[in-house]
């Protein structure tokens, strides 16, 4: 337990010609942020969200040591009756490809709901890659 990354902030600019997202997560009172932008037409600010948090993962990873490929498969929001978001995110760990997949109530805050979806997916795989963090960080 404590290795689940906690989500701390997520901002999203969307303007005309490019979207851009920033995602910072907390895990034992360090920060790690992600970002992602994409063009116009390249893309819905729900899945450059969603890469931004991929990628704060990501950065989480790479600092624990853990051995993680991780890539964004698909951001849908499914709307019967209550708005909701699914990510799908192949991961490969240990030698396999997983398919993980992560779900979250749009509610008051959709941009945030993004970035908890990628959370859902992906945090048991991260606390099962990172026994051994809190050894090495006393």
């Amino acid at each position: 337990m404590g290795h689940r990354l906690k989500l701390e902030e997520v901002a999203c600019e969307i303007a005309p010609a490019r979207t851009r997202a920033r995602v910072q997560l907390r895990n034992a009172g360090l920060e790690h942020v992600g970002l992602a932008s994409s063009r116009a037409g390249e893309g819905n600010w729900q899945q450059v969200v969603a890469q931004a948090t991929v990628n704060a993962v990501r950065m989480y990873a790479g600092f624990a040591g853990a051995e993680m490929r991780l890539a964004l498969d698909a951001v849908n929001v499914v709307s019967d009756p209550n708005p909701v978001v699914l990510v799908s995110i192949t991961a490969g760990v240990e030698g396999q490809e997983l398919s993980l997949l992560g779900s979250a109530m749009l509610r008051d805050d959709p941009q945030r709901a993004v970035a908890k979806a990628v959370l859902q997916a992906l945090n048991r795989q991260i606390e099962r890659l990172t026994p051994l963090l809190s050894g090495a960080a006393g």
